[in-house]
């Protein structure tokens, strides 16, 4: 018998997967990551779903760097978040 484990996705799988999509440099990716891990110890962050954490990351890491366009279409599609 073969034994299973199922696991759920954590924030850090999804700013993996959306840092890809929103081609982020290594500088945005570092940062978002740092903010995702100082959610976690803040408790009242648990409420939010682990994708909205990680595309907030990006999107206010790109709004840090000055990045001129850190929204786009795709990650819309892709996130189901819009910019607003």
């Amino acid at each position: 018998m073969i034994d299973f484990d199922l696991t759920f996705p954590t924030a850090l799988r999804f700013l993996e997967r959306y840092s890809i999509i929103a081609e982020c440099n290594a500088e945005v990716f570092h940062l978002s990551n740092y903010m995702l891990e100082l959610s976690i110890i803040e408790v009242k962050m648990n409420k939010w779903d682990p994708s909205v954490l990680a595309s907030s990351c990006i999107y206010i890491s790109k709004k840090i760097k000055e990045i001129a366009k850190p929204w786009s279409s795709l990650m819309t599609q892709q996130t189901k978040c819009t910019e607003s």
